[in-house]
């Protein structure tokens, strides 16, 4: 219980334990031969802007909104008052539908697109290529973050402390080098064979834009089936030099 009322150290701890395992399952059984080696450290860079942007984007919509006094006027009392399990999965739902509309507004907004395109500069795939996330995508990605669970549905540490670890999980998944077969419920979830489509150098970098479920992409006309798309090569379209304003995404 003393590590779920910690949120930054459940989410370390985690996060330990997490990589721990995805290493060893893409080393054993990795869908693609690569070079993990490849801009290392870029990819810890990278790591580093992630952490350590995270946080100051958190903090700073929390201060945003106390001050806006989003705790007294965007709230509901009833959603407040449901039990753990009802409200974690509310807010899963309601953030991945906002993360989802984000996204197709980077990949269809000039400005919006520099602050996104960093992400789309791996040409391989792992778990460590999710990292690529310039500041200001993860300041714009934290707003829904945190204003919904920790202002709209008042989420308490324990609760936290789920979500944050969920976030860190899924970031992961997604990136992996690994085919996962999850039988009918990929109708549902997205899995690492969806989202490297959208990693594509093509039109293709456009479609399966969700982060958790495939629903948003197929209601809006953004859905690709990983299994009718196998060969295409990774990055952007046209290759641009990386510098510290791809890290902040000026």
């Amino acid at each position: 219980m003393y590590l779920l009322n910690h949120p930054f150290l459940f989410e370390f701890l985690t996060f330990a334990f997490v990589i721990s395992v995805v290493e060893v399952v893409e080393r054993k059984w990795g869908a693609y031969e690569i070079q993990r080696s490849w801009q290392w450290r870029l990819n810890l860079v990278a790591l580093c802007v992630v952490i350590i942007g995270s946080k100051i984007s958190t903090g700073t919509w929390n201060w945003v909104s106390s001050h806006l006094l989003f705790d007294e006027y965007f709230h509901s009392e009833y959603l407040r008052k449901l039990s753990s399990f009802p409200k974690i999965l509310i807010a899963i739902f309601s953030v991945d539908f906002c993360l989802f509309l984000i996204h197709w507004l980077m990949h269809n907004s000039k400005i919006l697109w520099i602050v996104h395109k960093f992400h789309h500069t791996p040409k391989i795939m792992f778990w460590l290529s999710g990292s690529r996330t310039s500041f200001f995508h993860l300041f714009v990605f934290a707003l829904p973050q945190v204003v919904i669970p920790f202002y709209f549905l008042k989420i308490d540490a324990l609760e936290a402390s789920v979500l944050l670890s969920f976030s860190l999980i899924i970031n992961i998944w997604v990136h992996m080098n690994y085919k996962a077969n999850i039988g009918f419920l990929s109708w549902f979830f997205i899995t690492p064979q969806y989202h490297r489509i959208h990693h594509a150098n093509s039109y293709l970098s456009g479609m399966n834009l969700g982060f958790v479920h495939t629903v948003w992409d197929r209601l809006f006309g953004t859905y690709v089936d990983p299994n009718k798309v196998q060969n295409f090569d990774l990055g952007l379209v046209r290759d641009e030099e990386i510098s510290w304003k791809s890290l902040l995404g000026i």
